[in-house]
């Protein structure tokens, strides 16, 4: 999936150390930065990138000489204020330029990923960048699982399910809700502007084929990836929250998957 993510979308941040300068052009589809020696100029705009995904960004460029030496460039960081793959902008012909980012298959929870344009060093460097575009692959999976629940009451996670980054299950009898919270959490909010918050599905279904009388709901997913999930009777009008820690009368299941959406 590849988004456009134009200059003037507020999600991008800039950072300019001495002299140095960042100019947003043709409503955004454009970027200048230029930076004399001993200054830095750079913008950077912030994702999200989980286990055995790869997050790529690329540009267009070109450099600026503008009586400068040296050059900027596009990279990665990650983690954050560390620059990885870093392309340099050297050639005045306009070119396309793509840095990626590979997230580890064996790490717990989402990673916080940078592309940065600009002067990133202490050398000179100008250039002018357009048309920024992010392409990722995988689900963007927060967590997942499925959960039976006994016609006896209570539940427990499936394990013949591909369950990820499950970790502790509460009943909240107060909101009649189940609160289930990922065994790696995750800041939403600790991103430079919150440009990505967890969304939760949830499918619920009983055992057999008979017809399903609860509608399932999913709420409250929080800044942490916390989510709560709620299931309703249709017996009564309107309908009402069903205690799924007590008897139901019936084996059901309920699927839960919480992905990311990036609001820029």
């Amino acid at each position: 999936m590849s988004i456009t993510k134009d200059f003037s979308n507020g999600l991008w941040y800039e950072a300019i150390t001495g002299t140095g300068t960042v100019t947003v052009g043709d409503s955004g589809a454009s970027v200048s930065i230029s930076s004399p020696a001993g200054s830095s100029a750079r913008s950077r705009y912030y994702t999200v990138g989980f286990a055995g995904e790869t997050v790529s960004f690329s540009v267009m460029a070109r450099n600026i000489p503008n009586g400068l030496s040296g050059f900027a460039g596009c990279w990665v960081d990650t983690p954050i204020d560390t620059i990885q793959n870093v392309q340099e902008i050297k050639s005045e012909d306009l070119q396309v330029y793509t840095v990626s980012a590979v997230v580890p298959s064996n790490v717990l929870g989402p990673q916080t990923i940078a592309f940065g344009v600009g002067s990133y060093s202490a050398l000179d460097g100008s250039a002018e960048f357009l048309n920024p575009v992010i392409t990722r692959s995988g689900s963007g999976v927060v967590m997942e699982g499925m959960l039976e629940f006994t016609n006896g009451g209570g539940w427990l996670l499936r394990e013949d399910y591909a369950n990820y980054n499950v970790g502790d299950i509460v009943w909240n009898d107060s909101d009649k809700t189940l609160l289930i919270k990922p065994s790696v959490a995750y800041d939403f909010t600790d991103n430079q502007g919150n440009n990505f918050r967890p969304v939760l599905q949830v499918t619920g279904s009983p055992d057999g084929n008979t017809t399903e009388v609860y509608s399932w709901n999913g709420s409250n997913t929080n800044a942490n990836g916390w989510c709560k999930i709620q299931a309703c009777s249709h017996a009564l009008a309107p309908a009402v929250p069903v205690n799924l820690s007590t008897a139901t009368n019936q084996k059901r299941f309920c699927s839960f998957r919480l992905t990311t959406v990036n609001n820029g």
